[in-house]
This record gives C-alpha cells, structure tokens and sequence, in this order.
C-alpha cells in the first residue's frame, strides 16, 4: 500500500471513520461484531469510540456481553497507516467513493427551502413494486430493483446458476438482497468494484427509474408534486448504500437542521462532498438527488403535472412517512413487520450532537423510537372457523382465548363488533317499520270515521241528532262495600255528621228584651239550628223554648218580671 498511491487515497477517503474487518479469518486480525452492533453501542452515553478501540486493543476489559468486541487488528493497522499518510499527503483532496454530480450547479439553483423525506417504502424507491417494461423488448419485470440486478449480473459476469437465483423471487427487496450477496461473493477486482459502486450502479438507477417514472404517469404526478424541494431518502447509515442514504431518520434529520441551523442549498454542499469532509455518519443522499435529476429532465421537457393522472393514495403512503423501513439495510433479509425495525437506534449526528452537548431534552429526543402497530389477521378461513367455536361455546373464559394468537383474537373481536353493530342496524330499522305501520293504521281509522261520518250526512238528519240516537252507557254505579270488621283508620262519617249545626243565642225578633241589672241573671238556652244536608231535604222546625219558673223572693225591689 505504501507504493500504491491509488490505495493510498482509497484509505484517505475514509476521512476519521473507524474500520473494522469483518471477513471470517484469525479472531485476532477480524473483528467478531458487525457495524450495527457497534452504531448501536454508540448510542449510550458512557460508550465513545475510543472506548471501543480500548476494547479492542485490549487496554481495558469490556463486559462479559461485550467480551466479543476484541482483535481487529487489521482495522487499527489500516486507521495508523491511514494516519501517517495523510500527514505525508501535500494536499488535502480525496478522492470521493461515487462519481461527481454533473448537473450538482443546476439542482443547487433550483433548490427550495423546503425538504422532502421519503424511506424505502416511498414510490420514489427503486424498490416499489411498479412492473416496467424494457425498450424494444416485450420483457418485463416486476420492479426497477430487478432491472438494476439485470446490469449488475452482466456487469459482473455472474453465473447463470447465481443470476437465475437472483431473479426468480418477485419480491423486491429479496432480489436486491440477492444481488449484493452475490456481488460480494465473486471477489470482484478493485477496479471492477469502484466502478460500480461510483459509477454504473448509479447509472443503472438512474435508468430503472426513469422508466418506471415514464411508464407509469401517476407515479410521475407524485414526482412532479414536489417542485423545486430537496427530495432525501432516510435510511439506515451502513457502508454498502452510504452514499445512497442521508443515514438518519426523518425526525432526526429535521431536528439537526434545525439544532445547526443550515439551509437545504448547506445540506446540498454537505451530501455532495466525498465522504473524508462530511459530519460522520452523514451519508451523501445518492438517490434522492438522482430523483431530483429526474424530474428536471421532466419539466424540461415540458411535462405538467395537471396533465397526468393523480395517484390515489395518500402522501404519508407516497412518501413513506415513519415507516420502519427507515431502519433497511441491503445486506440482510429485511422484514418491514420486525419489532425491532420500531424500537432501532443507530449513531447519526444529531444523538452525536445531543450527547457531545450533554442535553437532556436533545438526548429524549434522539433515543424516541416508533409504536408498533397492532396487527390483525385476515385469514378468513381462519377467522370463520375460531367464531364458529366460539358461537358453540356456552361460556368463553381466558384460558380458552389463551389457544388462539393474539392477531387471530384482534381480527376475531372486530368481526363481533361489527356483528353487533348490524345487528342494532337491523334494530332500528325495524323499529322505524313498526313506528310507519302505526303511522298508517292510525291514518287509516281517521279516514274510516271521516267516510262514516260523511255517509250519514248524506244519508240524513243533523249531527245533533245522529249523536241523540246513539245509544248512552249507562252511568256508573257506585256500590258500596261492607266495612271490614277491623280497619287500621276510622271509617268515613256523613256530611251531616261531619258539620256540627252552630250554636247560637235564640232572641225574638220582635220583642225587645230590657237590659237586666241583676247581678244574677240565667243564660237562656240556644237553640240547635240545623244546616241543610242536601237540597232534597227541608229544613227542620223551630221549636218554642219553654223558660222555666222565676223565683219572687229573688226578685229586687221594683223589678218588673215581664214574659
């Protein structure tokens, strides 16, 4: 390496970057724990990267769960090499790891302030599975992922065994493992390798998605939406597609625009750069400039928008908006329903910039994670068989749920609900029958009384006396009931009794009775007059009050007795 200068620049390339040799060989040389596993130990606040080289150069002793982390003796040998040839090195340029934009001035001028983030679930990705057709050919294939894995086994010269492995699943992110799995394991030339990784895979990109673009008009509408903004695809920061990715989430993007405060035409400078001169764990954003590319060649063309169909789907479905395809890397089988794709973590500048700053609000942000979704089974062969038994069931308890997953159960609860819910439809809708039939019955009597009473008139005679011909009920005859030998209350009394006749001094109307000076004098008696009970009765006579006998000797001198 010391004589070769163009490895002498592929290692400064590098910039400060940590290496580590994974390839299977002597424990000691290779280092046993993969890129991911070291981004996530990163992600702690007590674990630096020098932390990580004392592990390895065995300076300090790591946990037993971290006792793995040791050798890679290759990597610290090339960072000291690495080290010693830049201080040599008269001038300070490197050679990028992807060729350079050509057209970098005039995406940069046409730039808006506003950014576009869309993952590996997006339309936009080469991964989306929109057949395309090839040019003068009847040929298609299921996605522009598979177009790409055509060029890289004619570029690579690739076994016809190995390329109709790579080619015979449909699914695209399974062909796109394949593919770099089995570019890996040709042992490819340098020369061969820089080549595609700088110039023909982006090419290749370029061209598939082109194609899907112009075949399929709605997913051009949904490129040409975006105008004049920045388009950036997140993803996971790993070594292979480093140069395809920005390397971070969308939320973390976001916040460390807005902790550094740079512009999109900053963060343009900052992703065209080779990778020696970018913040670390910042990648170049390949893709989306590629895309933005695109759509130039579009409207320069003079395609409208309005022109084009719409896509009917929503923007967070068009743009792929938290999706836990943010956590996609190529080179392991990738499962977009994973828990751990939700809850994964990585270094990427802005947890950098939070822990280099010790802040507590900047640290929660960085380390949130996404809520996995609750998934609901749609077998519905499945489903009709578990509410079958359940129907059977005379009492369902927990241990009998206990059997079924918990998918099953979910989709199993929905369908009851909506059982339920028909069933109060068909409720009311009933109901709303019974209240019209009533409605009408009592419509229809009212009509028959009118055509009644209309056929008298007509037969004869007034209303007055059609109404005196009917027959009268008899009245109500009220009975009275024997008393009960006991009662808890006095039984009721009769008016008569009930009114006690007013007592009252009886004085002639046409004497006058002299005023007595006797200090003794008899009150005479009052006579009892009785009230009317009823109408019917006459009331009763006076009878004459007889006074009895006045003694003389009681008498005063001339004091007259008079009658």
């Amino acid at each position: 390496m010391t004589k070769n200068e163009a490895l002498q620049q592929l290692l400064l390339s590098t910039g400060h970057a940590l290496l580590i040799d994974t390839t299977e060989s002597d424990k000691a040389w290779a280092s046993t724990a993969d890129e991911f596993e070291l981004q996530h130990l990163l992600t702690k606040r007590y674990i630096l990267p020098s932390t990580i080289i004392d592990w390895m150069t065995e300076r300090t002793k790591p946990s037993s769960a971290l006792s793995h982390i040791r050798g890679n003796k290759t990597g610290l040998l090339l960072m000291e090499l690495r080290s010693k040839f830049a201080a040599l090195s008269p001038t300070q340029n490197r050679i990028p790891l992807v060729s350079p934009l050509l057209t970098s001035m005039e995406l940069r001028t046409l730039l808006s302030a506003h950014i576009i983030c869309f993952t590996a679930e997006s339309v936009f990705h080469f991964l989306y599975p929109a057949q395309i057709r090839l040019p003068n050919s009847a040929e298609t294939l299921p996605s522009p992922a598979h177009y790409i894995a055509k060029q890289a086994i004619r570029y690579f010269n690739i076994c016809a065994e190995e390329a109709a492995y790579i080619n015979e699943s449909m699914r695209s992110t399974e062909c796109w493992y394949r593919m770099n799995v089995a570019v890996e394991s040709t042992n490819p030339t340098l020369d061969k390798v820089q080549g595609w990784y700088m110039d023909e895979r982006q090419r290749a990109i370029k061209v598939a998605l082109t194609m899907m673009f112009e075949q399929h008009p709605p997913l051009m509408r949904a490129l040409l939406d975006t105008g004049d903004s920045m388009l950036v695809y997140c993803s996971r920061y790993s070594s292979l597609e480093a140069e395809l990715t920005i390397g971070m989430r969308e939320r973390d993007l976001r916040a460390w625009l807005a902790q550094i405060d740079i512009d999109t035409r900053q963060l343009f400078d900052s992703t065209v750069r080779p990778l020696a001169f970018r913040p670390p764990y910042l990648g170049g954003n390949r893709l989306g400039l590629i895309l933005m590319e695109i759509r130039r060649e579009f409207m320069l063309r003079g395609v409208f928008p309005q022109q084009l169909p719409e896509l009917q789907i929503g923007i967070e479905a068009v743009l792929g908006s938290e999706s836990p395809a943010e956590n996609y890397v190529s080179i392991y089988p990738f499962d977009v329903l994973d828990p751990d794709n939700f809850s994964a973590l990585w270094s990427n500048p802005f947890l950098l910039l939070a822990k280099q700053n010790k802040d507590g609000e900047l640290w929660a942000q960085a380390n949130s994670i996404k809520l996995a979704p609750k998934l609901i089974s749609i077998n519905e062969t499945t489903l009709s068989a578990i509410v079958d038994e359940l129907d059977v069931m005379e009492k369902v308890t927990e241990e009998d749920l206990e059997y079924y997953s918990v998918e099953d159960l979910r989709a199993v609860f929905v369908r009851l609900a909506l059982r339920m819910r028909n069933r109060l439809v068909e409720t009311e809708a009933q109901q709303n029958e019974m209240n019209l039939l009533a409605r009408e019955i009592t419509a229809m009597q009212n009509m028959r009384r009118a055509l009644e009473e209309r056929k008298a008139q007509l037969e004869g005679g007034s209303t007055q006396e059609r109404r005196e011909k009917r027959e009268v009920p008899p009245p109500l005859v009220r009975t009275e009931l024997p008393v009960p030998l006991m009662r808890g209350y006095s039984p009721p009394r009769k008016w008569e009794e009930k009114r006690k006749p007013m007592q009252r001094r009886y004085s002639p109307p046409e004497e006058k009775i002299p005023r007595r000076r006797s200090p003794v004098r008899p009150k005479s008696p009052t006579s009892h007059i009785s009230r009317k009970s009823s109408p019917s009765k006459s009331p009763s006579k006076q009878q004459k009050v007889t006074k009895p006998p006045v003694d003389e000797s009681e008498l005063s001198d001339g004091e007259i007795l008079s009658d």
